[in-house]
């Protein structure tokens, strides 16, 4: 996991320090990324992202006071890999002269890899104890949901008791 989030993670782009090879790298770096992300979301042997849950939820049921740091950093990593593949965006693909019709299917097709993975029961769990139980990864938190609900209408988000825990990844998918 620890290696994923490394390949995943953002790419900073540094005009004042921008030297040629960081220019000439940039955009296959960014189109490497694309592919780390559809492998990890479409892979079809296995479900890489269901691990990542299972690897998270034994430390997260360790109450704060009794758990090692060790088991903090588990959990920040598999939370920074989801914010990770959240961020790399139509931006990059953009960038690296995908179209803006594939990015669109991609966020749908990531959407239903999370919903296929227990992603998001992994995110409500988080977010529901952010202040006593996981305070480390509310930020990492707030940017994947910020990323994942970008372009969506705030009344489409919330849901009533009755509904199911689905319509959120529907409404989403409905408005991609």
């Amino acid at each position: 996991m620890e290696l994923l989030v490394q390949l995943t993670w953002k790419i900073e782009h540094d005009p004042k320090q921008a030297d040629q090879t960081q220019v000439q790298y940039e955009a296959p770096c960014e189109a490497a990324q694309i592919q780390y992300k559809n492998a990890i979301l479409h892979n079809s042997k296995h479900n890489i992202l269901r691990p990542i849950v299972r690897i998270a939820l034994p430390s997260m049921a360790i109450p704060r006071r009794d758990r090692p740091e060790r088991d903090d950093n588990i959990i920040i990593l598999a939370i920074s890999l989801l914010r990770n593949l959240v961020e790399i965006s139509g931006k990059a693909a953009a960038a690296t002269g995908a179209d803006r019709e594939r990015d669109v299917h991609s966020r749908s097709q990531m959407i239903l890899s999370f919903e296929k993975s227990d992603v998001f029961n992994l995110l409500a769990a988080l977010a529901a104890r952010t202040t006593d139980e996981f305070e480390k990864v509310d930020c990492v938190l707030i940017e994947l949901l910020y990323h994942l609900l970008k372009g969506v209408n705030a009344e489409d988000v919330i849901s009533t008791p009755d509904q199911q825990t689905s319509v959120l990844c529907s409404m989403m998918l409905a408005n991609v």
